[in-house]
């Protein structure tokens, strides 16, 4: 007899011996729960749970109050499922329940899938339930993590925008003191205030002092003030002049 047929022929009595044993066994427990906490506030993470799950088929069933949404999907007439290839994964009835809680600015979320108790499962079709179960959760997750990255990310960027901003803004204000202090109005050119500089070098000098019958808090008041007008002109010096430079060449 040909070998070819008796290999066929055992493996197709240990097809049907897995088969009659898995009819006879227990039912099997079918369901999966993962939990997780992310960067979203829990209204979006709700509008994405509902969006993924009706995108599959599932209906919401009921809300309870504690925040705890339930959704189902499935023939609610099948009692049993003694094989993994007898029902196709839209048929077999399940519930999805969500829990979503904001804390320390963050939202934890918490999905419990479960098959209803009446339904008996072989072990055969409960591993086959169990993985399709697994990876449309897991999936979700995955989703929901790239999308809270993306989240963060845009939030790093616009924060570090708001500091460039602030940045940009406080040197602008800066530079208008300093102008004011050397008594030029906003937008004086490099020359202005190199001229404005000397004249109140002329002006407030302590130089110019040395030697005249001058009381000496006045001498103390004109030294404090060429000090100011100095450091304004050493710091619209370090970012006027660079510019000038390159400007002219």
């Amino acid at each position: 007899m040909n070998p070819l047929f008796l290999l066929g022929i055992g493996a197709g009595f240990g097809l049907l011996r897995k088969y009659l044993s898995n009819q006879d066994a227990p039912p099997a427990p079918v369901g999966y729960k993962r939990s997780g906490r992310f960067d979203v506030p829990a209204e979006r993470i709700s509008y994405y749970f509902h969006h993924f799950l009706t995108s599959l088929k599932f209906e919401q069933a009921e809300t309870e109050s504690d925040g705890v949404v339930i959704y189902f999907r499935g023939d609610s007439s099948i009692t049993e499922l003694p094989w993994s290839r007898d029902v196709a994964n839209s048929e077999i009835p399940m519930y999805v329940g969500g829990c979503l809680i904001e804390e320390d600015g963050e939202t934890a979320l918490t999905v419990h899938v479960k098959v209803p108790d009446t339904v008996a499962c072989t072990p055969a079709a409960a591993a086959h339930v169990n993985a399709h179960i697994r990876d449309m959760i897991d999936r979700f997750f995955s989703v929901l993590r790239r999308y809270a990255d993306d989240c963060r990310d845009a939030r790093e960027e616009a924060e570090r925008e708001d500091r460039e901003r602030c940045g940009a803004g406080k040197v602008e204000d800066e530079q208008l003191l300093d102008l004011a202090a050397l008594g030029l109005a906003p937008g004086a050119s490099w020359p202005a205030v190199h001229g404005a500089y000397r004249d109140a070098c002329n002006k407030y000098h302590p130089d110019r002092f040395s030697g005249q019958d001058v009381a000496s808090h006045l001498v103390d008041l004109a030294a404090s003030r060429f000090k100011e007008i100095s450091d304004a002109y050493r710091r619209l010096k370090d970012r006027m002049e660079p510019a000038c430079s390159q400007s002219s060449v």
